[in-house]
C-alpha cells in the first residue's frame, strides 16, 4: 500500500500552533510577541525582520546604574520583592531594549547592555537617548501595578559615568 503525500503545514495552522504555544507558554511570551509586533517587528508573526540592526556589546557600551530608595519609601519596600532595573528608547517607548529582574536591597549597582535585550534586534545602541527606570514590584509581575514603587532617568548611551535612579514614586 503506497503512503500517503505528507503535504507541509499551511500557514493558517502555523497559526494555530502559535497561538497553542502561546496558551502553554503564558501570557510573558504574548507580550513580547505582540510587542515585537506592535513596536516596530514584522507584521508577519514569527518573521525574522530586525527592529534594529544588532548591535555588539563593544559597539554599544554598557549602562552603569546606581539604584537607590527615596527614605520615605523605605518602609513600603518590602525585601522579598523583584526590582526590575530596565531601559526603554526615550522617543518611541515600545518595549524594554535591556531589562534585569534582582532581588530589592538598596542601594544597588547595576550593569546593563545589549545581552540583557527582551527581543532579538532590539537592543541599545551607542548614542541613543534612553529612559532608565528602576520598579520594585511586590506581586513579582513585571507589568507596572498600584502599589509598586518606581524612578526613573534619562541617559544618553555611552556617556561616561553612571546614571542614577532614584526611587520616588509609587504607583497609583
Amino acid at each position: 500500500m503506497p503512503r500517503p503525500k505528507r503535504s507541509r503545514p499551511t500557514p493558517a495552522l502555523w497559526a494555530i500552533l502559535g497561538c497553542a504555544s502561546i496558551v502553554i507558554a503564558g501570557p510573558t511570551l504574548l507580550y513580547a510577541i505582540l510587542s515585537h509586533r506592535w513596536f516596530g517587528g514584522s507584521p508577519a508573526l514569527g518573521a525574522s525582520a530586525p527592529v534594529s540592526s544588532p548591535v555588539s556589546g563593544a559597539d554599544a557600551p554598557p549602562i552603569r546604574v546606581e539604584v537607590t530608595l527615596a527614605p520615605s519609601l523605605r518602609t513600603r519596600a518590602a525585601p522579598a520583592a523583584s526590582l526590575y532595573v530596565f531601559v526603554r528608547d526615550a522617543a518611541r517607548g515600545g518595549p524594554a531594549l535591556a531589562v534585569m529582574r534582582l532581588t530589592s536591597r538598596f542601594p544597588q549597582t547595576v550593569e546593563l547592555s545589549s545581552a540583557d535585550t527582551m527581543i532579538p534586534g532590539h537592543s541599545i545602541r551607542a548614542g541613543e537617548r534612553v529612559q532608565v527606570v528602576a520598579r520594585v514590584s511586590p506581586s513579582g509581575d513585571p507589568m507596572d501595578e498600584a502599589g509598586d514603587l518606581s524612578g526613573q532617568a534619562d541617559y544618553r548611551v555611552g556617556r561616561r559615568g553612571a546614571v542614577d535612579v532614584v526611587i520616588d514614586r509609587v504607583t497609583p
